[in-house]
């Protein structure tokens, strides 16, 4: 997965490239991408982790890889990133957004993000798949 470092929430949408190679000849059936974020919060034993899928494609457009070449295939990937009603109430209160924020530090709250793309390939039972961080702001 070739990605941007970070990515801006207000724009809803990640670019990226997807490049795939093979040892041996190989046809791809379809690529599966999602971008998935890990909710933290609480602290040692109350500590509470879940995790939400924001946006996710198929890229279902069958293709043949051709041993050692590499196949780029750019995608364009949206999301929605789901706010709880701290996040708002932060995002909407200039005064006391602040202390909105040190609650949830205090809290132990925090995000990460990853996308994950998974490539179904006809005739294997363990199909490739590649993870990568990405910084959402």
């Amino acid at each position: 997965l070739e990605l941007p470092e970070k990515v801006k929430r207000k724009d809803g949408i990640i670019k990226g490239t997807i490049k795939l190679t093979s040892m041996t000849n190989s046809e791809i059936i379809e690529i599966n991408v999602k971008v998935i974020e890990k909710y933290y919060r609480g602290r040692s034993e109350t500590k509470l982790i879940d995790e939400y899928t924001l946006g996710e494609i198929s890229l279902d457009n069958e293709l043949e890889i051709k041993k050692n070449d590499i196949v780029e295939i750019p995608f364009e990937l949206p999301f929605k990133i789901y706010q709880s009603e701290m996040d708002k109430f932060e995002n909407n209160n200039l005064i006391f957004g602040g202390i909105a924020s040190l609650a949830k530090k205090f809290k132990g709250v925090k995000s990460e993000f990853r996308v994950e793309a998974v490539a179904t390939v006809k005739g294997t039972k363990l199909h490739p798949h590649a993870i990568s961080i990405i910084r959402i702001v």
